[in-house]
């Protein structure tokens, strides 16, 4: 508090009157209380001096103060010596990083109580160049410069023959060279190509005769750089199951590993019917009792009317099979498999097996037909008209368009069914030159009616179509080329 000096005069003994400008001004027993400088006066919280009163400048503050730090984020606590005025005199900071993006985009601010309004980035690029150094210029957005170092040295091509000569700037490339190169192939031939740079010569390109992958046929004229050349053929080795042959293409290594099954039908015959089992390969075992699921025609007596059913002998209906041993039908039943006209009227007791009856329709066209035979007329039974429908619209109009190339075709498919039947082979097949994608897909149709194999193999334009015959392939009674030709007459009835 402070007190008028004339006031502290009248308390001052008088042996301690002052005398002079130049004498001590006297001090009272109070407290200082003066704002000290770490504090703001208009602050109410401001730090006071605790001292009695006294003369000169307050004692130094020993107390501390909460204080926000540089960037904002935290509140520190800071003895008041480093205060002015509730100012620090430096700025306190905190512990935590800034973690903001650079404006390189790529790296982050790892300072501690980050005061920056930007963030330019400082570090070195150190990417790497193409020429295999490294980037030294501060890290930036956009692309590498090109390298600034340079060669003092020749550069030449791998012979030696062309010449580069100094100063290289850094990431030039060898100089083309026209003349053969000189390095040896492992394989021994002979370079066909112009000096390189590169560390590996192309693949040698020499013609050469090589095994093909299953080692069935040695195949001519193949790239020497070509490791597993193929024949296209079927591997046809046996299998584990000891019943089935390998389907896939000409291959290497085994054809199954230990933990593969075969997932081939069983094509061992059904002791009634004859048909295949059809069920997942069993191996060696015996065939399970199962339905033939083969689907039959049955006709009627004249063949105008046809029917489909499920094959009448391989049911497992033991009553069915029984009766049909007791009437003494298994010769007409293997008639109908087989496609023959037999007369069906006794199976009108077997209502599960199914039979047809002719009708009026029929009894007429007897008739017309009788009548026509009679007075030498030439006319088509519905015989011969669902002849004409066993070939697709699209091969009954191609063979119009180009009769030539399908009689060809079917000329070559049946010496290929000849060729298997005449030998001990499981099957023949033949490889077509290459062709147009219509005369491909004529190849693939016409063969599925010859009960034979197509598929197609090689890139264009060189595709060619490989047809497969084996024992079960079968001639058509009626070629496509012969139903085409108006000059030729279709067989009577019999």
């Amino acid at each position: 508090m402070k007190r008028i000096v004339e006031d502290l005069l009248q308390l001052v003994a008088k042996e301690e009157e002052r005398t002079s400008c130049l004498d001590p001004i006297p001090t009272c027993h109070s407290s200082c209380n003066k704002v000290l400088l770490c504090s703001d006066p208009g602050d109410p919280k401001c730090h006071r001096c605790d001292n009695k009163c006294h003369i000169g400048d307050c004692v130094v503050c020993d107390k501390q103060q909460l204080v926000r730090c540089g960037c904002g984020k935290s509140r520190v606590f800071i003895q008041c010596i480093n205060l002015k005025n509730s100012k620090p005199l430096q700025q306190p900071k905190c512990d935590k990083i800034c973690n903001k993006k650079m404006l390189c985009g790529r790296h982050r601010c790892q300072d501690k109580c980050c005061t920056r309004a930007s963030h330019p980035c400082n570090v070195i690029c150190n990417k790497r160049l193409q020429c295999g150094h490294k980037c030294m210029e501060v890290c930036h957005t956009h692309r590498c410069p090109p390298c600034p170092n340079t060669s003092f040295d020749e550069l030449h091509c791998f012979c030696g023959r062309e010449i580069i000569y100094p100063p290289i700037p850094c990431g030039t490339l060898p100089p083309k060279c026209d003349q053969m190169c000189t390095r040896k192939h492992p394989c021994g031939h002979t370079p066909r190509h112009s000096c390189h740079s590169e560390k590996n010569c192309p693949p040698c390109a020499e013609l050469v005769d090589k095994h093909c992958m299953c080692g069935k046929e040695a195949l001519c004229n193949v790239p020497c750089h070509q490791k597993d050349p193929s024949c296209g053929r079927p591997c046809s080795k046996q299998l584990r199951c000891g019943t089935h042959n390998c389907i896939k293409l000409c291959h290497r290594n085994h054809c199954q590993s230990e933990k593969d099954v075969c997932i081939q039908k069983c094509n061992h015959a059904r002791k009634l019917c004859g048909h295949a089992c059809g069920t997942p390969c069993h191996g060696k075992t015996s065939c399970p009792p199962t339905l033939c699921t083969v689907w039959v025609t049955v006709k009627c007596g004249c063949g105008r009317k046809s029917s489909q059913l499920l094959c009448p002998l391989g049911s497992d209906n033991a009553d069915i099979q029984k009766r049909i041993k007791e009437k003494g039908l298994s010769g007409i039943v293997t008639g109908i498999l087989s496609g023959k006209k037999v007369d069906i009227g006794k199976f009108m007791e077997l209502k599960s097996i199914g039979n047809l009856d002719c009708d009026e329709e029929c009894q007429k066209d007897e008739w017309k037909r009788r009548l026509a035979d009679a007075f030498g007329v030439d006319t088509s039974s519905p015989i011969d008209q669902a002849i004409r429908e066993m070939y697709n619209p699209f091969l009954k109009e191609q063979v119009k368009i180009e009769p030539e190339f399908i009689s060809q075709l079917e000329d070559q498919m049946k010496k290929l069914i000849h060729s298997v039947q005449a030998s001990q082979a499981k099957s023949h097949q033949h490889v077509f030159r290459a062709m147009r994608p219509n005369h491909r897909r004529i190849v693939h149709e016409l063969a599925s009616y010859y009960n034979c194999q197509s598929w197609s193999q090689d890139p264009e334009p060189q595709r060619q179509v490989v047809v497969l015959a084996n024992r079960n392939s079968i001639i058509p009674s009626t070629s496509l080329t012969d139903l085409n030709n108006p000059t030729k007459r279709l067989k009577k009835p019999i």
